[in-house]
Protein backbone atom coordinates (compact mmCIF):
# COMPACT_ATOMS: atom_id res chain seq x y z
CA UNK A 1 0.00 0.00 0.00
CA UNK A 2 2.74 2.60 0.80
CA UNK A 3 4.56 1.81 -2.38
CA UNK A 4 1.21 2.58 -4.45
CA UNK A 5 0.88 5.75 -2.08
CA UNK A 6 4.22 6.77 -2.92
CA UNK A 7 3.84 5.82 -6.88
CA UNK A 8 0.75 8.33 -6.63
CA UNK A 9 2.03 11.07 -5.11
CA UNK A 10 5.46 11.07 -6.77
CA UNK A 11 3.12 11.49 -9.94
CA UNK A 12 2.17 15.24 -8.72
CA UNK A 13 -0.85 14.54 -11.33
CA UNK A 14 -3.80 15.80 -9.89
CA UNK A 15 -6.43 13.21 -9.95
CA UNK A 16 -3.49 11.06 -8.04
CA UNK A 17 -3.04 12.99 -5.61
CA UNK A 18 -6.94 13.58 -4.46
CA UNK A 19 -6.71 9.65 -4.84
CA UNK A 20 -4.07 9.48 -2.37
CA UNK A 21 -5.21 11.88 -0.11
CA UNK A 22 -8.71 10.11 -0.05
CA UNK A 23 -7.00 6.96 1.20
CA UNK A 24 -4.67 8.86 3.83
CA UNK A 25 -7.51 10.32 5.39
CA UNK A 26 -9.10 7.07 6.13
CA UNK A 27 -6.09 5.32 6.61
CA UNK A 28 -3.78 7.79 7.85
CA UNK A 29 -0.22 9.25 6.59
CA UNK A 30 2.41 6.79 7.27
CA UNK A 31 5.98 7.66 8.35
CA UNK A 32 7.72 6.95 5.32
CA UNK A 33 5.25 9.60 3.23
CA UNK A 34 5.58 12.77 5.92
CA UNK A 35 7.92 14.11 3.08
CA UNK A 36 5.62 13.66 0.08
CA UNK A 37 3.03 15.16 2.25
CA UNK A 38 4.98 18.23 2.77
CA UNK A 39 6.23 18.39 -0.07
CA UNK A 40 3.12 19.10 -1.85
CA UNK A 41 1.69 21.32 1.31
CA UNK A 42 4.59 23.39 0.53
CA UNK A 43 4.98 23.67 -3.15
CA UNK A 44 2.24 22.37 -5.70
CA UNK A 45 0.59 24.98 -7.54
CA UNK A 46 -3.01 23.82 -6.67
CA UNK A 47 -4.68 25.32 -3.72
CA UNK A 48 -6.79 22.92 -2.86
CA UNK A 49 -4.04 20.57 -3.12
CA UNK A 50 -2.04 22.69 -0.97
CA UNK A 51 -4.79 22.96 1.48
CA UNK A 52 -5.70 19.38 1.56
CA UNK A 53 -2.14 18.30 2.24
CA UNK A 54 -1.59 20.60 5.26
CA UNK A 55 -4.79 19.41 6.31
CA UNK A 56 -3.36 15.78 6.53
CA UNK A 57 0.28 16.51 7.33
CA UNK A 58 -1.43 18.35 10.98
CA UNK A 59 -3.39 15.59 11.88
CA UNK A 60 -0.97 12.90 11.39
CA UNK A 61 2.65 14.67 11.52
CA UNK A 62 4.13 14.17 15.02
CA UNK A 63 4.49 17.58 16.93
CA UNK A 64 8.00 17.70 16.90
CA UNK A 65 8.22 17.47 13.16
CA UNK A 66 5.33 20.14 12.87
CA UNK A 67 7.21 22.38 15.21
CA UNK A 68 10.53 21.67 13.27
CA UNK A 69 8.63 23.07 10.10
CA UNK A 70 7.15 25.64 11.58
CA UNK A 71 10.85 27.10 13.17
CA UNK A 72 12.70 26.06 9.91
CA UNK A 73 10.52 27.28 7.06
CA UNK A 74 8.62 30.38 5.83
CA UNK A 75 7.16 31.55 2.17
CA UNK A 76 10.24 32.86 0.31
CA UNK A 77 10.96 35.79 -0.91
CA UNK A 78 11.21 37.18 -4.38
CA UNK A 79 15.04 37.01 -4.14
CA UNK A 80 15.30 33.92 -2.30
CA UNK A 81 14.17 31.76 -5.37
CA UNK A 82 18.00 31.68 -6.39
CA UNK A 83 18.89 27.91 -6.15
CA UNK A 84 21.82 28.50 -3.71
CA UNK A 85 19.10 29.43 -1.05
CA UNK A 86 17.16 26.62 -2.18
CA UNK A 87 19.60 23.96 -1.58
CA UNK A 88 20.23 26.10 1.75
CA UNK A 89 16.37 25.45 2.88
CA UNK A 90 15.77 21.75 1.46
CA UNK A 91 19.31 21.20 3.22
CA UNK A 92 17.83 22.39 6.34
CA UNK A 93 14.45 20.68 6.11
CA UNK A 94 16.42 17.56 6.19
CA UNK A 95 17.62 18.03 8.91
CA UNK A 96 15.12 16.52 10.52
CA UNK A 97 15.05 12.64 10.41
CA UNK A 98 11.96 12.14 9.12
CA UNK A 99 12.43 13.83 6.44
CA UNK A 100 13.77 12.03 3.29
CA UNK A 101 16.73 14.37 1.27
CA UNK A 102 16.05 12.58 -1.67
CA UNK A 103 12.18 12.50 -1.84
CA UNK A 104 12.38 16.16 -0.67
CA UNK A 105 14.53 17.25 -3.66
CA UNK A 106 13.00 15.34 -5.99
CA UNK A 107 9.57 16.34 -5.34
CA UNK A 108 10.30 19.77 -5.25
CA UNK A 109 11.88 19.42 -8.66
CA UNK A 110 8.56 17.66 -10.22
CA UNK A 111 6.44 20.48 -8.31
CA UNK A 112 8.18 23.59 -9.41
CA UNK A 113 10.93 23.11 -11.51
CA UNK A 114 13.44 24.37 -9.09
CA UNK A 115 15.86 22.67 -6.57
CA UNK A 116 18.07 21.26 -9.49
CA UNK A 117 21.71 22.27 -8.14
CA UNK A 118 20.27 20.79 -4.73
CA UNK A 119 19.23 17.52 -6.68
CA UNK A 120 22.20 17.12 -8.74
CA UNK A 121 25.06 17.82 -5.90
CA UNK A 122 23.25 15.19 -3.67
CA UNK A 123 22.25 12.70 -6.10
CA UNK A 124 18.82 12.03 -5.22
CA UNK A 125 18.35 10.64 -8.46
CA UNK A 126 20.24 9.69 -11.96
CA UNK A 127 20.91 12.44 -13.61
CA UNK A 128 19.04 11.91 -16.65
CA UNK A 129 16.26 11.53 -14.55
CA UNK A 130 16.46 14.66 -13.15
CA UNK A 131 17.00 16.48 -16.29
CA UNK A 132 13.74 15.22 -17.76
CA UNK A 133 12.27 17.27 -15.16
CA UNK A 134 13.25 20.30 -17.15
CA UNK A 135 12.71 19.21 -20.78
CA UNK A 136 9.99 21.07 -22.67
CA UNK A 137 10.10 19.32 -25.69
CA UNK A 138 12.38 20.37 -28.03
CA UNK A 139 14.46 22.30 -25.50
CA UNK A 140 16.04 21.92 -22.61
CA UNK A 141 16.07 25.05 -19.68
CA UNK A 142 19.24 24.92 -17.16
CA UNK A 143 19.65 28.66 -17.43
CA UNK A 144 20.17 30.15 -13.71
CA UNK A 145 20.65 27.61 -11.37
CA UNK A 146 24.12 27.96 -10.79
CA UNK A 147 25.24 25.07 -11.46
CA UNK A 148 28.95 24.23 -11.01
CA UNK A 149 28.81 21.65 -13.38
CA UNK A 150 27.15 20.04 -16.58
CA UNK A 151 25.90 16.38 -16.43
CA UNK A 152 27.24 14.85 -19.40
CA UNK A 153 23.53 12.76 -19.91
CA UNK A 154 23.02 16.21 -21.30
CA UNK A 155 23.94 14.70 -23.98
CA UNK A 156 21.37 11.57 -24.66
CA UNK A 157 18.71 14.91 -25.12
CA UNK A 158 18.81 13.97 -28.64
CA UNK A 159 15.95 15.48 -29.98
CA UNK A 160 16.95 18.78 -28.35
CA UNK A 161 17.00 22.14 -30.84
CA UNK A 162 17.72 24.51 -28.29
CA UNK A 163 19.91 24.09 -24.94
CA UNK A 164 19.90 26.88 -22.31
CA UNK A 165 22.59 27.20 -19.61
CA UNK A 166 22.91 30.73 -18.76
CA UNK A 167 23.46 31.98 -15.68
CA UNK A 168 25.43 28.84 -14.56
CA UNK A 169 29.29 28.78 -12.70
CA UNK A 170 30.75 26.18 -14.33
CA UNK A 171 33.17 26.71 -16.68
CA UNK A 172 33.41 23.75 -18.68
CA UNK A 173 31.32 20.98 -20.76
CA UNK A 174 30.42 17.74 -21.49
CA UNK A 175 32.06 16.59 -24.38
CA UNK A 176 28.47 14.40 -24.90
CA UNK A 177 27.09 17.71 -26.02
CA UNK A 178 28.69 16.71 -29.85
CA UNK A 179 25.69 14.23 -29.50
CA UNK A 180 23.24 16.85 -30.11
CA UNK A 181 22.61 17.20 -33.48
CA UNK A 182 19.70 18.63 -33.75
CA UNK A 183 20.84 21.84 -32.05
CA UNK A 184 20.09 25.21 -33.41
CA UNK A 185 20.14 27.24 -30.61
CA UNK A 186 22.82 27.43 -27.44
CA UNK A 187 22.31 30.10 -24.58
CA UNK A 188 25.57 30.78 -22.23
CA UNK A 189 25.10 34.78 -21.13
CA UNK A 190 26.45 34.80 -17.82
CA UNK A 191 27.57 31.60 -17.58
CA UNK A 192 32.06 32.32 -17.46
CA UNK A 193 32.73 29.36 -20.29
CA UNK A 194 36.86 29.32 -20.28
CA UNK A 195 37.92 29.99 -23.41
CA UNK A 196 39.15 26.26 -24.77
CA UNK A 197 35.19 25.50 -24.18
CA UNK A 198 33.74 28.39 -26.52
CA UNK A 199 35.98 26.96 -28.95
CA UNK A 200 34.92 23.47 -28.40
CA UNK A 201 31.69 24.90 -28.71
CA UNK A 202 32.25 26.52 -31.80
CA UNK A 203 33.84 24.07 -33.49
CA UNK A 204 30.98 21.06 -32.42
CA UNK A 205 28.25 23.84 -33.32
CA UNK A 206 29.84 26.22 -36.03
CA UNK A 207 26.16 27.39 -37.55
CA UNK A 208 25.23 28.22 -34.19
CA UNK A 209 27.84 30.25 -33.27
CA UNK A 210 28.12 32.10 -36.90
CA UNK A 211 24.78 33.02 -36.70
CA UNK A 212 25.22 34.37 -33.20
CA UNK A 213 28.07 36.09 -34.13
CA UNK A 214 26.58 37.60 -37.15
CA UNK A 215 23.55 38.98 -34.85
CA UNK A 216 26.07 40.07 -32.42
CA UNK A 217 27.84 41.98 -35.31
CA UNK A 218 23.90 43.54 -36.08
CA UNK A 219 23.82 45.16 -33.13
CA UNK A 220 27.55 46.71 -32.98
CA UNK A 221 26.82 47.94 -36.35
CA UNK A 222 23.30 49.73 -35.75
CA UNK A 223 25.33 51.46 -32.63
CA UNK A 224 28.11 52.61 -34.99
CA UNK A 225 30.22 50.73 -33.29
CA UNK A 226 31.67 49.15 -36.61
CA UNK A 227 35.75 48.01 -34.69
CA UNK A 228 33.35 45.38 -32.74
CA UNK A 229 30.92 44.87 -35.42
CA UNK A 230 34.31 43.76 -37.56
CA UNK A 231 35.04 41.24 -34.60
CA UNK A 232 31.81 39.41 -34.29
CA UNK A 233 31.15 39.25 -38.32
CA UNK A 234 34.70 38.57 -38.84
CA UNK A 235 33.97 34.98 -36.82
CA UNK A 236 31.15 34.29 -38.28
CA UNK A 237 32.34 34.20 -41.99
CA UNK A 238 35.69 32.40 -40.59
CA UNK A 239 33.46 29.77 -38.89
CA UNK A 240 30.90 29.63 -42.26
CA UNK A 241 32.63 30.22 -44.98
CA UNK A 242 29.60 29.91 -47.19
CA UNK A 243 27.83 33.07 -45.07
CA UNK A 244 28.12 35.59 -47.41
CA UNK A 245 26.23 38.24 -45.29
CA UNK A 246 28.79 37.48 -43.18
CA UNK A 247 31.74 38.75 -45.42
CA UNK A 248 29.40 41.22 -46.79
CA UNK A 249 28.79 42.92 -43.51
CA UNK A 250 32.39 42.04 -42.57
CA UNK A 251 33.56 44.11 -45.70
CA UNK A 252 30.94 46.86 -45.07
CA UNK A 253 32.25 47.61 -41.87
CA UNK A 254 36.02 47.49 -42.57
CA UNK A 255 35.03 50.30 -44.97
CA UNK A 256 34.48 52.08 -41.92
CA UNK A 257 38.06 51.87 -40.22
CA UNK A 258 41.50 52.27 -42.24
CA UNK A 259 41.24 49.13 -43.93
CA UNK A 260 40.23 49.62 -46.92
CA UNK A 261 42.32 47.74 -49.14
CA UNK A 262 41.09 44.82 -46.55
CA UNK A 263 37.65 45.86 -47.06
CA UNK A 264 37.69 45.33 -50.99
CA UNK A 265 39.05 41.61 -50.49
CA UNK A 266 36.53 40.78 -48.21
CA UNK A 267 33.73 41.75 -50.24
CA UNK A 268 35.13 40.44 -53.01
CA UNK A 269 34.67 37.21 -51.49
CA UNK A 270 30.72 38.25 -50.56
CA UNK A 271 30.20 38.59 -54.31
CA UNK A 272 31.91 35.02 -55.16
CA UNK A 273 29.61 33.74 -52.48
CA UNK A 274 26.90 35.70 -53.79
CA UNK A 275 27.55 34.79 -57.62
CA UNK A 276 28.20 30.85 -56.66
CA UNK A 277 24.50 30.81 -55.15
CA UNK A 278 23.23 32.44 -58.02
CA UNK A 279 24.13 29.68 -60.36
CA UNK A 280 23.66 26.85 -57.40
CA UNK A 281 20.06 27.76 -56.30
CA UNK A 282 16.77 28.84 -57.89
CA UNK A 283 16.33 32.49 -58.97
CA UNK A 284 16.04 34.42 -55.71
CA UNK A 285 15.47 38.23 -55.32
CA UNK A 286 17.37 38.45 -52.15
CA UNK A 287 20.77 37.20 -53.02
CA UNK A 288 20.54 39.37 -55.71
CA UNK A 289 19.71 42.06 -53.72
CA UNK A 290 22.66 41.76 -51.64
CA UNK A 291 24.66 41.44 -54.51
CA UNK A 292 23.86 44.79 -55.74
CA UNK A 293 24.32 46.47 -52.06
CA UNK A 294 28.12 44.42 -52.15
CA UNK A 295 28.77 45.74 -55.33
CA UNK A 296 27.80 49.40 -54.68
CA UNK A 297 30.02 49.34 -51.96
CA UNK A 298 33.06 48.49 -54.45
CA UNK A 299 31.63 51.28 -56.46
CA UNK A 300 30.94 48.76 -59.14
CA UNK A 301 27.95 50.69 -60.30
CA UNK A 302 27.04 49.86 -63.61
CA UNK A 303 27.03 45.70 -61.94
CA UNK A 304 24.93 47.17 -58.48
CA UNK A 305 22.39 48.27 -61.08
CA UNK A 306 22.12 45.25 -63.56
CA UNK A 307 21.77 42.99 -59.88
CA UNK A 308 19.23 45.05 -58.76
CA UNK A 309 16.94 45.33 -61.65
CA UNK A 310 17.16 41.37 -61.74
CA UNK A 311 16.36 41.33 -58.17
CA UNK A 312 13.36 43.33 -58.90
CA UNK A 313 12.40 41.46 -61.96
CA UNK A 314 12.24 38.51 -59.08
CA UNK A 315 10.02 40.46 -56.30
CA UNK A 316 8.78 44.33 -56.70
CA UNK A 317 8.82 44.79 -53.34
CA UNK A 318 12.27 45.44 -53.61
CA UNK A 319 11.85 48.71 -55.45
CA UNK A 320 10.84 50.36 -51.79
CA UNK A 321 13.60 48.46 -49.89
CA UNK A 322 15.78 50.08 -52.37
CA UNK A 323 14.97 53.49 -51.43
CA UNK A 324 15.92 52.63 -47.20
CA UNK A 325 19.12 51.00 -48.18
CA UNK A 326 22.34 52.70 -46.60
CA UNK A 327 24.23 50.49 -48.90
CA UNK A 328 22.94 51.61 -52.18
CA UNK A 329 23.07 55.44 -50.94
CA UNK A 330 25.60 56.45 -53.80
CA UNK A 331 23.11 55.11 -56.48
CA UNK A 332 19.89 57.54 -55.16
CA UNK A 333 20.55 60.33 -57.90
CA UNK A 334 21.69 57.88 -60.68
CA UNK A 335 18.69 58.48 -63.22
CA UNK A 336 19.23 54.29 -63.93
CA UNK A 337 18.63 53.61 -60.23
CA UNK A 338 15.56 56.06 -60.02
CA UNK A 339 14.25 54.86 -63.25
CA UNK A 340 14.48 50.90 -62.05
CA UNK A 341 12.79 51.80 -58.82
CA UNK A 342 9.64 53.82 -60.42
Amino acid sequence: MVNNLSGLLESAERDNLFLAFQLMKSGGVPQGLLTHVLAIKLWHSNPTLRQTANQLFKKFAPADLQLFIKNNFRSPQAKEYKESRIASVLTKLTEHPLIKPAILGNMKLKLSKRGIKYCLENKTAPALQLLQELVEGETLYLNNFELTFLPEEVGMFTQLKTLNISGNLFQEVPRTLQNLTKLEHIHYRNTPLNLTEIAYLETTFPEIFASQYYSEGESFKTNMNFEEAVKYFSKAAQLKPSFGEAWHQWGACLLHTTQQALAVRILEKALQIYQDRIFAEPPSAYVWFCKACAEALQGQTSQSLQSLEKCIQLDASYKHKAFYEEELTNLFNNSEFLSIVA
